[in-house]
């Protein structure tokens, strides 16, 4: 009852916001369209529209579209971004409109990277505590082994710690590393690491922009405590063929993209494989102990889009990625017991949706997204005893873990009027969470090949829900707010919990340029990940809340100033925060 009376509101919210905004409508006409690069035809997420006249701007969202309600009479607006060169865009506007940007990319020089911004960022944004990377911007900072990482790029903003140096953990504001949502194209992956921490499964080659927000999390994202960390793929060169290969230290890497269709549709396929159990294999050999040792990574990332018309464009993306650890130990000369033994560590990550975008009108923007994912981990050790006088054969025991979601999703934009720019909609999560299940088979030698297994484990399947709606809000003096509410809801092992999430994030306008900002965040998260160190290592085991383990919950509140000085590539800001945390595990 309590979810059908707040799904009631929410719809009533939205009801009310678009009848308040139709009689304004009237007074505004619509400028809208997407930003795409002039050179391959990618649409560019996170580039500013600045209105010069009226001080105000939108940013183009994650597939690049943007709306803007503007007053009828002669338009004036600057087009930046980190990466791309600006325009000035000058032209009267008395109805509404649809336009394509197409900006050139910038080279960027070894000394202009990192500490360079747009105006999208600091004082004009209503957002704080956010932070968003070019992927160009990555590659120029200097690099473990030739190996470029996001992950790591990200533990160099503020507020963020390693948990341990040189790995790819996340911990951010006092958070946990499983308090992380961490989403590629829309999807959460549950282990973004390689090689127990050393390198994160995001291949820089194959990603367009990564964006970091600590605090003040818009209604839209949920289910995580301390940050969201949005990684974006590249969508392919619908104009042209290109290519490109590395080999270094440690791994060796490629990437193709091209049409499939010019100008309507295209696809990039890149991977990435390690040399770590090669280079180890051979001084192994060499000097030969009987021990051997091996690790090794691999990963594959793929995307095609098709423009089915000027309205309506459809993504399929996919992730495959697994690592390994093993030893093992031959014995030779004098016979112990145990004669071989054999140990291997596994896990992966999978991942596969299907997107489809609609343009409705140049005021409404839609989004609909299926996906599964799904991690696993496994190991198994082994051993026999060669000369046959044991009482045990062989030995064998095998452990894995799982969690396996099913996810669906729609986002709605509507630019209402000159103040008011609307976001709502809903997801749906089946989770299935497989914690621990372990396998023993023995061979005795009286006996022959008598085997025992036991203690298989139940899956604990979850249900997860929310629905949200937000409202960017542009008052007097330049004041601008986005205020909007998150109801969410899950039901796991018998029991339920529902949630009403209020955010709230303020930017006010101060002398000299600056910019006041204040932010509320309430959020709660219902799952634990469960681990007995202060690092994120592959056999943490996650768990759906339950009679018992309630689910976790956190609020945040943050205020600062801002300052953004586009001239010299400068963004200033200082922020403070208080955050409480409650229902953690250990």
């Amino acid at each position: 009852m309590l979810a059908l009376r707040t799904s009631v509101t929410l719809l009533g919210l939205v009801a009310a916001l678009l009848a308040c905004g139709s009689r304004a409508s009237a007074q505004s006409v619509i400028v809208s369209g997407y930003v795409e690069d002039a050179s391959s035809g990618e649409r560019i997420p996170g580039v500013h529209i600045y209105l010069v006249q009226e001080q105000v701007g939108a940013t183009s969202n994650a597939f690049g579209f943007y709306s803007l309600a503007v007053a009828p009479g002669p338009l004036r607006a600057s087009v930046t971004h980190v990466s791309y060169l600006s325009q000035r865009l000058d032209f009267p506007v008395a109805a509404d409109t649809s336009l394509v940007v197409r900006l050139a990319p910038r080279v960027l020089q070894m000394d202009e990277a990192l500490v360079t911004a747009d105006e999208a960022s600091g004082a004009s944004e209503v957002q704080m505590s956010r932070h968003r990377l070019a992927v160009e911007e990555v590659e120029t900072l200097p690099v473990l082994l030739g190996e470029p990482d996001l992950l790591k790029t990200l533990q160099l903003l503020p507020g963020v710690q390693s948990g341990r140096e040189g790995f790819t953990g996340l911990y951010v504001r006092g958070g946990r590393a499983g308090q992380n949502l961490i989403l590629l194209d829309g999807l959460p992956l549950y282990n973004p690491a390689h090689v127990l921490g050393l390198f994160s499964v995001f291949n820089a080659s194959a990603m367009k922009q990564v964006e970091l927000i600590k605090g003040g999390f818009p209604a839209r994202y949920g289910g995580r405590l301390s940050s969201v960390a949005n990684f974006t793929m590249k969508e392919g060169n619908r104009k042209r063929f290109a290519g490109e290969a590395a080999l270094g230290l440690l791994t060796s890497r490629f990437l193709l993209e091209g049409p499939i269709a010019r100008d309507r549709a295209s696809f990039i396929v890149s991977g990435r494989r390690t040399f770590l159990d090669l280079l180890a294999w051979w001084p192994q050999r060499i000097w030969d102990s009987g021990k051997r040792y091996g690790a090794h990574f691999h990963d594959l990332n793929f995307k095609a889009n098709y423009l089915i018309s000027d309205r309506d464009r459809v993504y399929v993306s996919g992730y495959l990625g697994r690592d390994a650890f093993t030893y093992r130990e031959r014995y030779r000369g004098a016979r112990p017991i145990v004669d071989e033994i054999d140990f291997e560590i596994a896990w992966r990550n999978r991942l596969a949706s299907l997107r489809w975008n609609r343009l409705i009108s140049d005021r409404w923007f839609a989004s609909v997204l299926a996906g599964v994912t799904h991690y696993r981990i496994r190991s198994q050790v082994g051993s026999r005893d060669g000369d046959k006088g044991g009482e045990v054969d062989a030995y064998r025991q095998a452990w894995a873990s799982s969690v396996r979601d099913y996810a669906t999703r729609l986002d709605m934009e509507y630019a209402l009027s000159l103040r008011h720019y609307l976001r709502f909609g809903a997801e749906y999560v089946a989770h299935r969470f497989t914690p621990g299940s372990t396998r023993t088979s023995l061979t005795v030698s009286d006996e022959e090949d008598v085997n025992y297994m036991r203690a298989e484990s139940n899956p604990l399947p979850s249900r997860e829900f929310a629905l949200y709606v937000e409202d960017e809000w542009r008052g007097s003096w330049g004041v601008r707010a986005n205020a909007g509410l998150r109801f969410s809801g899950s039901d796991s092992e018998g029991a339920v919990a529902r949630s009403a999430e209020p955010r709230l994030a303020l930017n006010i306008p101060l002398w000299g340029g600056y910019a006041g900002k204040l932010s509320y965040a309430y959020t709660q998260q219902y799952m634990h990940l469960l681990t007995g160190t202060g690092a994120s290592l592959p056999n943490d085991l996650w768990i759906p809340f339950m009679p018992g383990v309630r689910p976790q919950r956190s609020s945040q509140i943050a205020a600062g100033l801002a300052r953004s000085l586009p001239a010299h590539g400068l963004e200033l800001s200082l922020e403070g925060y208080y955050k409480t945390m409650t229902s953690q595990v250990e």
